[in-house]
């Protein structure tokens, strides 16, 4: 939703790996193909990344996103493959 909302029209690219013991994913958008929805763009809590970084940070892992250089953004975030809830662990299985 984010990159409808920030880059409408841009494709995106959506990568999620198991590489071992976390999960890793990765969000990209090229260069918006359209203007911004000014309704969208007022929509929302306002706390996007931040809520984002906020959220992986809790579950122990880390988060970047920015510009690409290029026109586009990414969004990183990688986070432990098993999370503490409530005292037990919660295991991926196979």
């Amino acid at each position: 939703m984010p990159a409808r909302k920030h880059a409408p029209g841009a494709p995106v690219t959506v990568t999620i790996a198991y590489p071992g013991d976390r999960v890793d994913v990765e969000v990209r958008n090229v260069l918006p193909r359209r203007s911004v929805d000014p309704t969208l763009i007022s929509a929302g809590s306002g706390m996007g990344l931040t809520g984002l970084d906020r959220r992986v940070t809790l579950l122990g892992g880390t988060f970047n996103a920015g510009d690409d250089g290029e026109g586009g953004f990414t969004v990183t975030a990688s986070i432990p493959g098993s999370v503490g809830f409530y005292g037990h662990d919660i295991r991926r299985e196979p």
